[in-house]
């Protein structure tokens, strides 16, 4: 993607998306996973975004005036090589990406290893962490 791509699609996660970290699993298998997402009624931006290689778009409702609504959503692995590349063009959410980026990276080293209580207290605390800049 060329530079003027990359700095629109930041301004799109800036003012329209969302970084998260997710937890789910049951209890005693808690896990994590880095979720960025757009939810919007404009089908044509979501589908758009999906083009330019990363993510997938779901309809996952309508308004109350029957107006669909779409997400666009990358997890995981694919959600970090995506805020990598736009992150020198994050403005409001750099932080967040920041926070995204080196739970994704530690994630990754510790791929094939056994979940340690250090990773998982660190996986936590981590997602309160993004989800405190909301």
């Amino acid at each position: 993607m060329d530079e003027k791509t990359l700095a629109y699609i930041a301004g799109i996660i800036d003012g329209e998306g969302c970084i998260t970290i997710l937890e789910y699993g049951a209890k005693q298998r808690r896990n994590w996973r880095l979720t960025v997402s757009v939810v919007n009624t404009s089908e044509w931006l979501v589908q758009w975004l999906m083009l330019q290689g990363f993510g997938k778009v779901y309809e996952i409702g309508k308004t109350k005036r029957e107006k669909r609504i779409w997400q666009w959503r990358v997890d995981g692995r694919k959600a970090g090589e995506f805020l990598t590349l736009i992150l020198p063009y994050l403005m409001i959410k750099k932080s967040q990406a920041d926070v995204a980026l080196r739970f994704q990276h530690r994630r990754t080293a510790t791929l094939w290893q056994r979940r340690t209580d250090e990773n998982i207290v660190l996986d936590e605390a981590e997602s309160i962490l993004i989800h405190s800049y909301k």
